[in-house]
């Protein structure tokens, strides 16, 4: 058996492809690859394949990351080239890693460890709002002490207000014609995670109370791991 993390890319229209659909399609591809994965034990087995972070739908992304068991060994880039063969168009599989299992230690999985992302949103935005935007709108913006916004609850499925401030790591504003740019590295993970869409909701709320966006794309740059 041999462990590896795979960065893949997802952009283009397979951007309205649920994370159910994605762990599908890459179960698929691995089986038409001839490339086996270990399952779990149990009454209900379940392939050896995690996300660290699921994008939600509607978004793009250059930096997903997942583990993978499978049963043999295999080169990595021998394992890239098979996987990229089995991938629809929208997907790049980017870098394969053998990941070498400490012994005696716990070896968490990459869904565990992952800590912040880097995002890139684009809002279109009506001119009366982009003319808000100074120089030091962002650093005027972080200064809150806090930033609520109402968050629908998984379980409850009610809305609630939350303080989203403590999750905002950075935030930079560029404007290009009738767009503006919000480059920011947000809190993502189990213990701390922030959806960049209500970020943009907190800040177009904050500049001008009423805003909707004309049209929005959300990427994620990157993702971060602690070590």
């Amino acid at each position: 058996m041999a462990n590896f993390e795979i960065c893949f890319s997802k952009e283009g229209d397979i951007k309205y492809i649920s994370h159910l659909d994605v762990m599908r399609m890459f179960r698929r591809a691995f089986k038409r690859a001839g490339l086996d994965l270990v399952y779990s034990n149990g009454f209900n087995p379940h392939p050896k394949l995690s996300i660290a972070a699921p994008l939600p739908l509607g978004f793009t992304s250059t930096d997903e990351w997942m583990d993978v068991e499978t049963k043999e060994d295999f080169r990595a880039d021998k394992l890239k080239q098979a996987l990229q063969q089995e991938m629809p168009v929208g997907i790049t599989i980017l870098e394969v890693r053998a990941k070498e299992l400490q012994p005696n230690k716990a070896n968490p999985m990459l869904a565990a460890r992952v800590t912040a992302a880097k995002y890139m949103i684009a809002a279109d935005l009506p001119e009366q709002t982009l003319a808000k935007i100074q120089q030091d709108t962002a650093e005027q913006f972080l200064a809150q002490e806090h930033i609520f916004v109402e968050k629908r609850q998984k379980k409850k499925k009610t809305m609630q207000k939350v303080d989203i401030r403590s999750k905002i790591r950075s935030l930079l504003l560029h404007r290009v014609d009738d767009k503006l740019f919000l480059s920011t590295l947000l809190s993502t993970g189990s213990a701390s995670n922030l959806n960049p869409s209500l970020l943009l909701h907190a800040f177009l709320a904050w500049l001008d109370p009423g805003t909707e966006p004309l049209d929005v794309e959300i990427m994620r740059r990157k993702l971060y791991f602690d070590a």
